[in-house]
């Protein structure tokens, strides 16, 4: 039976040793940043799976999406760290973020001054991935959409007690 040797070769990323062959073995082109609302979890993950088949990280979901990477926070901090680490272990290239109508992370009642705080929000994101002191995260490709529904489209189905979210429009800022 064969041993690990000492001489192993690893990739350490934070306080991660892994072995090379193991990064080798998984790779992610998407990381997606998007909100904790499940009314738009599932047509989000629907949509990644069409532009990257099985091939995009869990999201990074947090109370308003966009939003915890436009402000300077600890938890746009904690999203960057995670974001390096899946660059340096999965071969990220893109960042997917996402916004969503009637969202309690803004909390903005008016559908337009939501929408415009959200779009300003995404372009405060690329703006900060674009300036960002690494080169790993300056050459990722950013793409970033609203996740639209309205309430007529929200269906609760009684007897399985469970959410179908119908008709979730997915557009595209940039």
């Amino acid at each position: 039976m064969q041993q690990d040797t000492p001489n192993t070769a690893t990739t350490t990323v934070g306080i991660f040793s892994v072995p090379h062959e193991r990064m080798q073995t998984h790779t992610s082109s998407a990381f997606v940043v998007s909100c904790i609302d499940p009314r738009f979890a599932d047509a989000i993950w629907e949509f990644m799976k069409k532009q990257h088949p099985y091939h995009f990280d869990a999201p990074v979901n947090t109370p308003g999406g966009a939003k915890a990477l436009a402000e300077d926070t600890v938890k746009r901090q904690e999203i960057y760290n995670d974001l390096t680490v899946a660059i340096a272990l999965h071969s990220v290239e893109y960042l997917y973020v996402f916004v969503h109508s009637q969202c309690g992370g803004y909390n903005i009642p008016d559908r337009s001054q939501e929408q415009q705080q959200q779009i300003a929000d995404l372009y405060q994101v690329r703006n900060s991935i674009k300036t960002h002191p690494q080169d790993q995260v300056r050459n990722l490709t950013v793409r970033a959409f609203i996740a639209d529904g309205h309430d007529d489209s929200i269906q609760q189905t009684n007897a399985s007690k469970t959410r179908q979210w119908d008709n979730i429009l997915i557009k595209q800022v940039y």
